[in-house]
């Protein structure tokens, strides 16, 4: 970084940037990123006290994917990109090109360094600092995966045919091919009551589609007003090869909560809410695993309050990144807050920064209107 200080004013010169605002290095956080001279930018991924006087901090170039650290004094002033100005990590690349990617162990994530049509271009790829081909030369050379032509086209081929390749220092790269658009899934959907009870069985491709067919089923309109809302619960995909024959699991599974905390005042308070206002519930073992990606519920025994959060299941879903599971778990807890905050519950937000450095809304606790007996 330059040295062109300016304490009184909490700022910093870059070369090629100009006059930047800054901040002590003591109050930097992981998840912070740092812009250097030229415009470069770089995310805190760990931050280490290593005297009275100075830290190290590691970070990972927000373009490439390179890791790097370095010891700062904790009162020296530091160019830490506003909130508002964060740089993505990687390159934008749409999922139907190829992208290289690297894995820095200390990163935590998978960068696209460059993309293209074919695997070959996205491996010559430049980025916009560097107009060369940065991952097939620089990454691989720096790496021990490179060293001469010949080595670096064994390597890209490889990747080129799916292998991941790792370097003594723990660095990982690989090439992804495109991914092929899928045609839409159609599953099993379990109509439920909110003991459990099968009410009818639909075909639909996701829950709004559930919702939607269900509106036309006779057996479930009829049900609907007696049962205090339905629950929908994704059975499993169609088999086309065959009829399907789905084993009734409902008698060994809960929705919304854990079996142990389903008849928790708040708990039961806050199912009838989201059953009400159509609200997929995450379904339960008995031995607490879900199954069922939905809303859970946590009781604070002592303070009547409850945790509400948007529980995945434990498989990622084929094709779809950790950034887009983070954002899509976001968009659900906001929902519930809107839910929660119109039927008179106190509603407080709790924010957690995700692997890719971004802050997201994550679960609501949630205190019930009136103080329930």
């Amino acid at each position: 970084m330059s040295k062109s200080l300016d304490a009184a004013t909490g700022t910093i010169h870059l070369q090629s940037v100009g006059r930047v605002p800054a901040v002590a290095a003591y109050e930097l956080k992981v998840g912070d990123q740092l812009m250097y001279n030229g415009g470069s930018v770089y995310q805190i991924t760990k931050i280490e006290d290593v005297s009275p006087k100075f830290l190290r901090i590691f970070e990972v170039s927000a373009e490439t994917g390179e890791e790097h650290n370095s010891r700062v004094k904790k009162d020296r002033l530091v160019a830490r990109v506003p909130q508002e100005n964060r740089r993505p990590l990687g390159h934008d690349a749409p999922a139907t090109v190829y992208r290289a990617q690297v894995y820095a162990p200390q990163g935590g994530m998978w960068t696209t360094v460059s993309h293209g049509a074919t695997a070959e271009v996205a491996a010559d790829g430049r980025t916009r600092r560097n107009q060369f081909s940065y991952f097939a030369t620089v990454l691989l050379d720096r790496h021990g995966l490179g060293g001469t032509y010949e080595v670096r086209a064994a390597n890209t081929e490889a990747m080129t045919d799916g292998k991941t390749l790792t370097a003594e220092d723990g660095h990982r790269f690989r090439i992804l091919p495109p991914e092929q658009p899928q045609a839409d899934q159609v599953d099993l959907w379990s109509i439920q009551d909110r003991e459990g009870s099968e009410i009818a069985e639909v075909k639909a491709t996701d829950y709004n589609h559930a919702v939607q067919v269900a509106d036309q089923d006779p057996k479930a309109r009829a049900a609907e007003p007696g049962a205090g809302g339905l629950v929908y619960m994704r059975r499993g995909a169609v088999q086309k090869s065959a009829p399907a024959t789905v084993p009734d699991h409902s008698a060994s599974l809960t929705y919304g909560a854990l079996a142990a905390t389903l008849e928790v005042l708040q708990v039961d308070a806050a199912i009838h809410v989201l059953v009400a206002g159509r609200q997929t519930l995450a379904a339960f073992t008995d031995t607490g695993h879900c199954v069922s990606a939905g809303a859970s519920l946590d009781p604070r025994w002592n303070t009547g309050e409850v945790v509400l959060s948007h529980e995945p299941t434990h498989v990622r879903p084929a094709g779809r990144v950790l950034r887009e599971l983070l954002d899509e778990r976001e968009r659900s807890v906001i929902e519930y807050a809107d839910l929660f905050g119109t039927a008179g519950w106190y509603v407080e937000e709790y924010r957690e920064r995700g692997q890719d450095g971004r802050e997201r809304l994550a679960r609501l606790i949630l205190k019930p209107p009136v103080i329930l007996p």
